[in-house]
């Protein structure tokens, strides 16, 4: 599933929201899987590629399921808190 997520976001780069939208599933994916940091990470960058993209809606609800994998992720509270007061 890795590559073929990374290949996904690869082939987008030219286009923000469609790579935000890969980020975003992979993201989601890490976080079914356990793997909260990276899910967290995947996160991040679609937040960052849809706020790029000026899709402001997709930001917040991105920087919110960042902040809740951050939640979960082990040693990561502090920045989680600081996460959800962005989102």
């Amino acid at each position: 599933m890795h590559e073929q997520f990374n290949a996904a976001i690869k082939n987008a780069k030219s286009k923000p929201a469609e790579a935000a939208l890969y980020h975003s599933q992979y993201g989601f994916w890490l976080g079914r899987q356990g793997d909260w940091r990276a899910a967290a990470d995947q996160l991040a960058a679609a937040a960052n590629l849809a706020e790029a993209a000026g899709e402001e809606a997709l930001v917040a609800e991105y920087r919110y399921a960042e902040a809740l994998a951050l939640q979960q992720a082990p040693r990561s509270k502090g920045k989680a808190q600081a996460a959800l007061r962005q989102a």
